[in-house]
């Protein structure tokens, strides 16, 4: 079995990287890592070429998150369950339409369901338990508070990333398992990063990667 812990960067899976790589992985489980780059677009090129080249039998898409919802607390680890295009489409008389307003791509055009995608991988993969949220991938990280509130209002998500939706494309495309883990650092639209809480976070979700590679490998080996 192959599994890809994927990053937009390299320090949101170091310590997952290092702490797995100096272990023997046992049961023709192997673990690999690839840091794709910021954005929807590197991350949509990246992955492409992962599952073109390598056909994984399992991609995990980890990271930081901001938060739209209080009840998310910082460092929690969670895993996204629907994925929305979040600004792509147009601003007009002040009504945000998006692309599946506009009528560019139909709301069910796959791997669309109701214009966001499902991981419908969760009940076979999410051996964690993590909660379940919903999340929303941007171009460009939200600050201003009408563009929030717009967001909030229209797509009720719980999560904001920068490459979720890349993820969910690429690998529901392709029909191969996914998993975007996210650990929450910030309220969407806090700028002062003192009141972040990225190291916790960061921490918080390597723990959680390494704990899940441990518990696939006893369920590889029977215990």
């Amino acid at each position: 079995m192959k599994i890809w812990i994927t990053a937009a960067t390299d320090i949101e899976i170091q310590i997952a990287r290092e702490t797995l790589s100096n272990q023997q992985h046992q049961n023709s489980t192997s673990i690999h890592f690839l840091s794709t780059g910021v954005g929807m677009l590197l991350s949509a090129v990246q992955l492409t070429k992962l599952v073109v080249t390598e056909q994984p039998d399992l991609i995990i898409q980890a990271g930081i998150a901001g938060t739209f919802q209080p009840n998310l607390m910082p460092a929690q680890v969670v895993v996204v369950k629907k994925e929305i295009l979040g600004d792509t489409g147009v601003l007009e008389y002040n009504q945000w339409k998006d692309i599946f307003d506009l009528g560019w791509i139909p709301k069910n055009s796959p791997p669309f369901t109701n214009g966001c995608i499902i991981n419908s991988n969760l009940n076979q993969w999410n051996i964690m338990a993590l909660p379940e949220v919903s999340g929303i991938s941007v171009n460009e990280i939200s600050t201003d508070e009408q563009r929030i509130q717009q967001r909030i209002h229209q797509y009720a998500p719980h999560i904001e990333t920068m490459e979720g939706i890349a993820l969910h494309y690429v690998a529901g495309s392709f029909g191969i398992p996914y998993l975007q883990i996210r650990a929450i650092s910030n309220i969407v639209g806090e700028r002062n990063k003192q009141k972040w809480a990225m190291q916790e976070a960061l921490q918080a979700l390597n723990t959680i990667l390494i704990q899940f590679v441990e518990q696939i490998q006893e369920i590889k080996a029977g215990y």
